[in-house]
């Protein structure tokens, strides 16, 4: 059976057509269509091919037609390309991911000196515009997630973090909410004893089936290679429930800052001046909308549900 090139007219004008493999001199069979269903005359330079035409209606809707008519140089590099234009215009206009805005709304206590935010792993920072109330990253995508770093007065930082699941398997439903035994549970799992001789949770998200816990470790103990200095890591862990008991996710912890202090006051500062927040880390700005808006207050954060 010849191929069917399918040709889409309006107002008897050529607006596209979708071609199957044509081969020079090949008898080919076309569907005409129109914006209203109607048959109209087709234009002779929408197909590739070298044959001439002779109308052949099959039905008052979607006529069929030969094409014999042999095509002259012009029309014949007109539709290649068109051939090749169209579809990479739709693909640029359909396919495009538009600029997106982030609004981080802070209180009046809370002065900012400068702002970024970093996307795809650490690759892509862009710079916030700072005001008065609120800091502005105008041009990120929606195809990256985002944590964002404020910059106050004195070198104090607040660091977003990201909570979520180390990867894109869903949350299993209605499993319940993190209780304190839940909590109380993994914090054993994390004083094991090992070679730091402190461990804190500075935040965790999670529900009764699995969590993602930021996890300090120090060790400020005489060492062998070190006396009266101190080892600091933040980490993040993962833990899941199994059989009516947690473990923590195997070869899954990621390791976020990791210094060494000649001193301890040294730790005590730079330790003082962080701060961690989990509503500034894994921003997803949606596609529909194209903007998001995150509102700090002074105290600590609610813990977002998810």
């Amino acid at each position: 059976m010849p191929p069917v090139v399918v040709v889409l007219t309006k107002l008897g004008r050529l607006v596209g057509w979708a071609p199957p493999t044509v081969l020079p001199n090949e008898f080919c069979r076309v569907a005409v269509l129109t914006h209203h269903s109607v048959p109209r005359r087709l234009i002779g330079c929408a197909l590739p091919t070298s044959r001439p035409i002779e109308a052949e209606p099959v039905g008052s809707a979607h006529p069929t037609i030969s094409w014999k008519r042999r095509l002259d140089g012009p029309c014949r590099l007109a539709t290649i390309l068109c051939w090749f234009a169209l579809p990479l215009l739709a693909c640029l206009l359909l396919g495009a991911d538009r600029p997106a805005a982030l609004t981080v709304q802070t209180p009046p206590t809370l002065k900012i000196a400068a702002a970024v935010a970093t996307g795809d792993g650490g690759k892509t920072t862009i710079q916030g515009s700072v005001n008065e109330h609120a800091v502005l990253f105008p041009n990120l995508s929606t195809d990256a997630t985002y944590d964002v770093r404020l910059d106050r007065a004195a070198k104090k930082v607040i660091q977003g973090v990201n909570l979520d699941w180390y990867d894109d398997e869903p949350a299993k439903p209605d499993v319940g909410e993190l209780t304190d035994d839940d909590r109380a549970a993994i914090k054993a799992i994390i004083d094991v004893p090992s070679f730091y001789n402190h461990s804190e949770i500075l935040a965790i998200r999670g529900d009764h089936s699995r969590a993602t816990v930021l996890v300090q470790l120090v060790r400020d103990k005489d060492f062998y290679n070190g006396s009266g200095e101190v080892v600091w890591r933040v980490e993040l862990w993962y833990f899941e429930e199994e059989l009516g008991g947690w473990e923590k996710v195997a070869q899954q912890n990621r390791v976020l800052r990791r210094e060494r202090f000649k001193t301890h006051d040294a730790f005590e500062i730079a330790v003082g001046n962080l701060k961690w927040e989990p509503a500034l880390g894994g921003i997803h700005i949606p596609a529909a909308d194209g903007q998001l808006t995150i509102t700090l207050n002074d105290g600590p954060s609610p813990e977002p549900k998810k």
